[in-house]
């Protein structure tokens, strides 16, 4: 499991954004990334997002996202 503090970064007012440090994760061979956040306060977990499952990013210059590595 990656250390989220090293490969992300978030921000959040009305609108969640995320950052991701591509070059700490191997993408190679892989056509999405399934993300899963976690919103957390005083050191306890307050909501999921999605509430199930995960939320899918299809990669691929196609789809505005990091090229596939081969």
């Amino acid at each position: 499991m990656l250390n989220p503090k090293l490969v992300a970064e978030a921000a959040f007012e009305r609108v969640l954004e995320v950052a991701i440090h591509k070059d700490l994760i191997n993408f190679k061979g892989q056509s999405k990334l399934r993300l899963g956040v976690a919103l957390w306060h005083a050191g306890l977990p307050v909501d999921v997002l999605p509430a199930e499952g995960f939320l899918d990013v299809n990669l691929g210059e196609e789809n505005s996202a990091w090229p596939p590595e081969s």
